[in-house]
């Protein structure tokens, strides 16, 4: 037997359980500080994804592999898909952990056992409803850490691809209900610019062009057929100057 494997096993043995958790506690704990760093600020977001260097994937894998060794210490569900498939422990070997995917994991466990100790925390959590496009619309449960991820990375990629627009006035064009795009949208948005909500209605958003005029830039983000028919609607406007101008447009899913 190799050393490797010699120390695979002490280190997966039941009286180090506790060592082993606080230790991949503290170090994931570390990590994450320290790989949050780029999230501070937008300008930092853009800082680091216009400086990418090769080590910082292969410091993302170290924090990807923490994070799915903690994984199988604290979440039910995933301690079970890992039995299921043979899981073997492996030092930093990322590609050892077999991915999950709706059918297989989804579907076939809840909520609760998909979270860290299989209790879903209440306060400041969210539940956003997919559209449906791939068929049965899914609860997407996301925590208030999660959301802070995602307002911040949104916030980062739209500062950097608007860089150099001073006056950005954000159209926010997704649907406002129970989907997850148009609220984190609009929560995203407003830590980089001015923002309203106006949802996929073609009125609003052409009475609000033609109420602030053309001292902005206008950003509309809105999913593809919001879009074309936004494009389609305001464009003899567009560029010309007069009220209603509208610089950019943008479309897809937050």
């Amino acid at each position: 037997m190799r050393w490797r494997d010699v120390g695979e096993k002490v280190w997966m043995s039941r009286p180090l359980t506790a060592a082993r958790r606080g230790t991949l506690r503290a170090g994931t704990r570390a990590l994450t500080t320290t790989y949050s760093l780029y999230k501070v600020h937008p300008a930092t977001w853009r800082f680091t994804a216009t400086h990418y260097q090769p080590w910082m994937g292969d410091f993302a894998r170290l924090h990807a592999w923490m994070t799915c060794q903690l994984g199988s210490l604290h979440v039910p569900a995933y301690r079970q898909h890992l039995a299921e498939h043979d899981w073997r422990f492996r030092w930093w070997d990322l590609t050892n952990y077999p991915p999950t995917d709706k059918s297989g994991y989804v579907q076939r466990y809840d909520e609760a056992a998909r979270t860290r100790a299989g209790r879903l925390e209440l306060r400041g959590t969210l539940v956003d409803e997919s559209s449906g496009s791939s068929g049965t619309p899914f609860n997407w449960v996301r925590g208030r850490d999660e959301l802070a991820d995602i307002h911040r990375n949104v916030a980062g990629f739209t500062a950097l691809m608007m860089r150099d627009e001073e006056r950005l006035f954000v159209l926010n064009a997704y649907s406002m209900g129970a989907w997850a795009t148009g609220t984190n949208t609009g929560i995203a948005m407003a830590k980089i610019a001015m923002v309203k909500n106006t949802g996929p209605d073609l009125d609003k958003i052409v009475d609000t062009l033609r109420h602030f005029g053309p001292g902005f830039t206008y950003l509309v983000a809105a999913y593809p057929p919001s879009s074309r028919t936004c494009a389609t609607g305001s464009t003899p406007r567009a560029g010309t100057g007069r009220p209603g101008g509208c610089t950019a447009w943008s479309a897809g899913r937050a």
